[in-house]
């Protein structure tokens, strides 16, 4: 297999590679607005996805037009976690999950007045694969705004070492099933 090209996004060609990379991105969050967290979240994401399709992809007997095609085919989030789950790179749930959380940054993205209070944002988080165990007494707004924070966060973690794992021995590590947390032991980032 033929080394991936370099990731796309400006200032993210090598962004989360492993655990203390993460860590470092995580703690440049804790100061953002919840906007800021859905949108820089997810465009790493994109990132990470392109990077473990770009991984498992033989281009190495693709002409420059094939490889144009391919670089069109992967241009969207939906596409990238479709295929990436065609490939056996993800799993359902985690499929499931990352066009959920797509949805809440197409919401953040393309209406100024969209938050965590809002109804159709709280709608989409309700149906992420993800319930605390803990009792904590809160608003529907603080609920949805932790079940995309601990959604997000597990899964970049969890496609990072799918990441590591593919590239040092050709094998995918299992995939994720639905998460219960408790909140009071485990800390979002």
């Amino acid at each position: 297999m033929s080394e991936p090209e370099q990731l796309t996004i400006p200032g993210f060609e090598r962004a989360l590679s492993d655990a203390a990379e993460f860590y470092t991105f995580t703690q440049g969050l804790r100061n953002e607005s919840p906007r800021a967290i859905v949108l820089i979240t997810i465009c790493v994401m994109d990132a990470l996805l392109d990077k473990l399709v770009r991984l498992r992809l033989d281009t190495s007997e693709m002409n420059s037009a094939q490889k144009d095609a391919l670089k069109t085919a992967l241009k969207n989030f939906a596409s990238k976690v479709a295929l990436a789950q065609g490939l056996g790179l993800l799993g359902n749930i985690e499929a499931k999950s990352l066009v959920v959380l797509n949805n809440v940054r197409n919401k953040f993205a393309h209406s100024w007045d969209a938050s965590f209070n809002s109804i159709n944002v709280v709608k989409e988080c309700e149906t992420l694969h993800l319930e605390f165990s803990d009792e904590q007494d809160e608003d529907c707004a603080k609920l949805a705004y932790d079940k995309f924070r601990y959604s997000i966060g597990g899964l970049l973690r969890d496609i990072i070492a799918r990441c590591s794992l593919l590239q040092e021995t050709g094998e995918v590590s299992a995939f994720t099933s639905k998460r219960s947390i408790n909140r009071k032991y485990i800390g979002a980032w």
